[in-house]
């Protein structure tokens, strides 16, 4: 067999392997917005509400960082949004996902700036609005683990 066959073959079959995955995340989405009774927006373009971009600014993230899943919805009666957003990298350093969780909070208040969060990541308000960043894509795990925070989180605001 000649060399480039078994290069194509190599690539077909990793370009395979991350669609496969990419699928079964999705999966997982839609099946995180089925049982808590959010919706999924596979491609997403932020708005007012919640200020996604804005905040994911505020917090670092250059302007008009590139945004992919977001689920929408309430939890406990507060309006929460969760999405994955890019960042690009500086000179030649490769781009970094960021998963960022909004929440409307009880009165506005001024901004403040990002602080470190004991469970990873920052927090950081603007606004009626507060958000928890962390590294990572939108993920089963990290939507877990940010709706299981998000109390503790709540209560900082």
């Amino acid at each position: 067999m000649p060399n480039w066959v078994f290069g194509v073959l190599v690539i077909v079959g990793i370009l395979a392997v991350a669609l496969l995955r990419g699928n079964l995340d999705m999966k997982d989405l839609k099946g995180i917005a089925a049982q808590r009774g959010f919706v999924l927006h596979s491609s997403f373009v932020p708005g007012d509400r919640p200020p996604m971009r804005l905040l994911a600014e505020r917090i670092g993230s250059q302007p008009n960082p590139r945004w992919g899943a977001v689920l929408t919805g309430a939890v406990d009666g507060t309006e929460i949004a969760i999405g994955e957003h890019e960042v690009q990298g500086r000179m030649g350093t490769p781009a970094v996902w960021y998963v960022l969780l909004a929440w409307r909070i009880a009165a506005a208040a001024p901004p403040n700036s990002a602080t470190p969060w004991p469970h990873g990541g920052q927090l950081i308000r603007e606004g009626d609005w507060a958000a928890w960043r962390l590294p990572g894509n939108l993920t089963k795990v990290n939507v877990e683990l940010m709706l299981t925070h998000l109390p503790e989180a709540r209560r900082r605001f």
